[in-house]
């Protein structure tokens, strides 16, 4: 038996080849937007628990992904206006804090809160330092 040897050219093998690899990644990046939309579609319906995380109790996984973060960024944004707000208003706000204390009720209310959160924390043996300062 005779061994047969053919010999093909680089230079005819090297197209073909780089044709058929850029053939393959043609399909793979038409492929790509429905495999990132899958991605993205099984992210937002990922079944979560009220922090945003995956919880290892299925029963804790009652709420959407989005949902929760939609709903984090949306507290975050109120939280920033509220600050942007009283900010703003912070000499109103005094004046008018100050103006509640200047009465009996609001006096009173001050009192009853500064014994009460005292008395709380007598319970729990926790030492409190407080110092009022008017100017």
């Amino acid at each position: 038996m005779s061994d047969v040897n053919l010999s093909i050219s680089q230079e005819v093998v090297k197209p073909i080849i780089e044709a058929q690899i850029k053939t393959a990644i043609a399909a793979a990046l038409g492929k790509q937007d429905a495999i990132i939309k899958s991605a993205i579609e099984a992210i937002m319906n990922y079944q979560v628990d009220y922090q945003g995380k995956h919880s290892q109790y299925s029963s804790d996984n009652k709420y959407n992904f989005v949902e929760i973060h939609i709903q984090e960024a949306i507290q975050t944004a109120l939280k920033e206006a509220i600050q942007e707000w009283v900010k703003e208003n912070q000499k109103r706000i005094k004046e008018e804090f100050f103006g509640i204390l200047k009465t009996r009720k609001g006096s009173s209310a001050l009192v009853k809160a500064f014994i009460d959160g005292i008395a709380q924390s007598l319970d729990h043996s926790i030492t409190i330092n407080t110092v009022f300062k008017y100017d």
